[in-house]
């Protein structure tokens, strides 16, 4: 049962204090990719379950995630969560940050790109995925074509956020059914070079 509760619009401020403690990343990572419980996420971090409710709970305040199902367990009622703001930072955005809070974003994202990759190629799954997208290019571009690149990727990014979510309320509806469900690591990087001799 989804959470009838208003959705409290998130500020840079509200992800930026979301943010600016480790777990609650991690925690706000998962999110981002499906809907989990604090016991599952606590298994996963290797965590206890106080500690990751508490952060949750956080994360709730800030209006980074919200409730979207529970279901008894073991004499108790088992909450699953689910993120509502996109797990991204725009340069504009970071601005808006402590710097230190920034840089700790950024790096983080960037080790999570590449573990994804990293687990990826371990489990083979990268040689075996015949639709594998996998790109770098470089452009050397005028104002108008960089904002326009920008806007580009931004669509792109938003486009597959929409359709997780509809994936995400797919695979709530059909739970019981055990179709399965398939992880995917989506990344959408754009910035500015150091021009030459700089």
């Amino acid at each position: 049962m989804a959470s009838k509760t208003k959705k409290k619009a998130v500020t840079e401020n509200d992800l930026g204090k979301a943010i600016s403690h480790p777990l609650r990343s991690e925690i706000l990572t998962i999110l981002s990719a499906r809907t989990a419980s604090p016991k599952e996420m606590a298994d996963e971090l290797d965590d206890t379950i106080g500690n990751v409710n508490y952060h949750v709970e956080q994360l709730l305040k800030y209006g980074c995630a919200e409730m979207v199902r529970h279901r008894p367990a073991r004499g108790a009622t088992e909450h699953f969560y689910r993120a509502t703001v996109r797990n991204f930072l725009s340069l504009a955005d970071a601005q808006d940050l402590h710097p230190a809070v920034a840089d700790h974003y950024a790096g983080q994202v960037m080790q999570e790109v590449l573990g994804d990759f990293k687990s990826a190629a371990a489990a083979n799954t990268l040689q075996t995925q015949g639709d594998l997208e996998l790109t770098h290019d470089v452009y050397t571009l005028d104002e108008e074509g960089r904002k326009r690149v920008l806007e580009i990727h931004d669509r792109a990014r938003i486009e597959c956020e929409k359709e997780a979510a509809k994936s995400a309320t797919r695979l709530n509806e059909i739970e019981a059914s055990g179709d399965q469900s398939f992880p995917m690591s989506s990344s959408h990087l754009c910035f500015d070079l150091p021009t030459q001799g700089s």
